[in-house]
């Protein structure tokens, strides 16, 4: 009898300690959850088959959206993503539809040329970006003289002119009387620049505008003022070199009203 009882307790000892290490090995596994069923959603782990349910919402975190009306959870246990219907972007009470969103401009970053606005909505987490090339440039300068001629450099892109510096008077009335429409080298209508006014302070506010008018190569530019009549004339031209040169008349709301080609 002593001796049944020996071998009973023995082989109770064995099962104990196979348990306790199947047990331990499954706890230490470094799962390698590979996906068997794609209807059920189903892992097992290719080093110790553990098998895992991949759809508890306890173990779903959000990581991201995926589209106004998508999310992308991710499951903590397995690594998978999932995407699952965002209910309250698609809530008629809420974000039915663009029309329902709640739009607020949360930043704007304005270059010289474009101007990107970035919107949030108020009612639930999207946002999108509005980007806009822009008519007219929003140069910011740097002024600096050195022997009589002005550069102007914008501090936000690779723009620059230099001008000379001092501003000249002349008649555009006399220049009118000179150069008359239908004469050689004259325009006076089909402008590129912008019809937008934007009201011309100064001789580098007046060379921008002036600008979208070149059609020539040009090494110097200079700047005159007719106070009387509110208008300004850019001169692009090259030196040592005869008739290539042109004139932009631009008025004090910075319309071009007038071109002279040099002969």
């Amino acid at each position: 009898m002593k001796k049944v009882l020996s071998i009973l307790l023995m082989m109770i000892l064995c099962l104990s300690v196979f348990s306790g290490c199947d047990a331990k090995k499954n706890e230490e596994c470094e799962h390698n959850w590979v996906l068997v069923s794609s209807s059920e959603n189903k892992y097992e782990c290719a080093e110790c088959k553990e098998t895992h349910l991949c759809g508890n919402p306890e173990d779903l975190e959000k990581v991201g959206r995926l589209n106004e009306s998508t999310l992308i959870y991710k499951c903590k246990i397995c690594g998978s993503e999932q995407l699952i219907t965002d209910p309250d972007s698609i809530n008629p009470d809420r974000c039915g539809s663009p029309d329902d969103h709640d739009w607020q401009i949360v930043s704007q970053e304005n270059g010289c040329w474009y101007s990107i606005v970035t919107y949030a909505c108020s009612k639930c987490d999207m946002t999108q970006d509005a980007v806009a090339d822009l008519a007219l440039p929003r140069h910011i300068w740097e002024e600096s003289t050195v022997e009589g001629k002005t550069t102007f450099s914008c501090t936000r892109c690779n723009d620059s002119h230099t001008i000379m510096s001092e501003i000249r008077k002349f008649s555009y009335a006399q220049t009118l009387e000179e150069y008359k429409i239908g004469d050689p080298g004259v325009k006076h209508e089909s402008f590129n620049n912008p019809a937008i006014e934007i009201e011309i302070e100064s001789a580098i506010d007046a060379i921008t505008r002036a600008e979208f008018e070149l059609t020539i190569e040009y090494d110097t530019i200079s700047v005159a003022y007719d106070e009387t009549s509110d208008m300004w004339r850019v001169d692009f031209w090259t030196l040592d070199l005869d008739g290539n040169s042109q004139s932009v008349y631009v008025n004090g709301d910075g319309l071009t009203c007038y071109i002279v080609y040099g002969e």
